[in-house]
């Protein structure tokens, strides 16, 4: 996996030579490097928008302490830090003699109708903030609200943990029944050596087998907890969401585990069985003067293989899923993917060598069912498009009330 030969290269190559022509393939360079550009401003924006946050949170949490404080607790500190008299009789005994004298005023009594202007005045000046200003009631009351980064980050840490002690159950159970995994998981490779004699796994280290179960255990344990990982992933981020936006998002999660074990259950049903025949085609008995050339599986690569295999296969079948999702956000059109359908078969050979073992086999393997995916893909979004315009047309002809 992530490991390129150069037999893979040269089918890249003939590909992109011949569905693209000697033109387009500069053009297609330049493209890819506008996106990389693309890619590192998204994440330089990203990292500022968190320190953004972060810097918010802060500032909440002052306020929510400065709220809790009393402000008579506060003057009478403030008072006593600086040595000042209270104020809680006439403020102009704090003066002097002099400047009592200087300051003095004469007042008048007010009439009734005066003192009533004059409380309603300093009601609305106590109750109506400035203009251009917020209630800081209305403000805490939102705050309270608003859950604050710091109670998110402690349920995404819940969440977490609850995934992370289901996901040990499970792999301790998975181990107990290892050796069954490893047999189903050798299944097609042992129907072809089975039927020659002396024919087994091997494994040159001590420690070698026990691992491999742990392995096994492990991976078929991250199988299985895997829609519990989206279902708690799905929880954490559904609140935030509008209903529209759960409704569009939530077909595709159910959706992206069937597309993984579609994708897994291709490879071990079809793929294997004649990949395998083929590859072990290339043993040769030997004779007078030669030596024989035959197959011996240790059990980790073959176990590492079976499970890279599964690992790509299932994430490439999440293809509909991404090229969906993206129609129904606009980003993209059914027109856009077929005009880029040439494109796109040299992008699915080129990620088909990069996450398969390095050999022409398991890359046409691979791309092949991408290439169906992507046209079924294809002729999704045009369904997604000709709702869309049903919909807009019938809410034009809707009479206006």
């Amino acid at each position: 996996m992530f490991d390129i030969g150069w037999s893979e290269i040269f089918i890249i190559a003939f590909l992109a030579l011949i569905l693209l022509g000697p033109k387009e393939i500069p053009v297609v360079l330049r493209t890819v490097t506008h996106l990389v550009r693309r890619l590192r401003g998204v994440a330089a924006d990203f990292q500022q928008g968190m320190d953004k946050i972060i810097r918010e949170t802060e500032l909440d949490e002052m306020k929510k302490d400065l709220q809790k404080i009393n402000p008579q607790q506060l003057s009478q500190n403030i008072e006593s830090a600086i040595d000042l008299p209270s104020f809680g009789t006439n403020p102009m005994d704090i003066l002097e003699p002099q400047q009592k004298s200087n300051t003095a005023f004469e007042t008048k009594p007010l009439s009734s109708a005066a003192a009533t202007k004059a409380g309603a005045d300093t009601l609305s000046l106590t109750t109506n903030p400035p203009a251009g200003e917020k209630d800081p009631l209305m403000m805490s009351e939102q705050s309270e609200k608003t859950m604050p980064l710091l109670e998110h980050l402690v349920e995404l840490r819940r969440r977490l943990l609850y995934s992370v002690v289901v996901f040990l159950l499970l792999m301790v159970g998975c181990f107990y029944f290892a050796q069954n995994i490893f047999d189903f998981l050798a299944k097609p490779l042992a129907n072809i050596l089975l039927q020659q004699t002396g024919r087994r796994f091997i494994f040159t280290d001590l420690t070698e087998f026990l691992f491999t179960q742990i392995k096994v255990s492990f991976f078929t344990a991250l199988s299985i907890a895997f829609p519990l990982f989206a279902h708690q992933l799905w929880k954490f981020v559904a609140p935030g969401l509008y209903k529209q936006e759960r409704l569009v998002l939530l077909p595709f999660l159910m959706a992206s585990p069937i597309l993984f074990m579609a994708g897994a259950a291709l490879l071990y049903y079809v793929l294997l069985p004649y990949g395998w025949e083929f590859l072990l085609s290339f043993q040769t008995a030997g004779g007078q003067g030669t030596l024989a050339v035959e197959f011996e599986g240790k059990v980790s690569e073959y176990v590492g293989l079976i499970m890279k295999l599964i690992f790509a296969f299932g994430i490439c079948f999440q293809l509909p899923v991404l090229l969906i999702l993206l129609v129904r956000a606009r980003i993209l059109t059914a027109q856009s993917l077929a005009k880029k359908r040439r494109h796109a078969i040299v992008l699915v050979f080129i990620v088909a060598a990069v996450v398969t073992p390095p050999d022409p086999f398991s890359q046409v393997a691979l791309a092949l069912p991408l290439v169906v995916l992507y046209e079924v893909s294809i002729w999704c979004a045009r369904l997604i498009e000709r709702k869309r315009k049903q919909v807009k047309k019938d809410a034009d002809d809707a009479p206006k009330s």
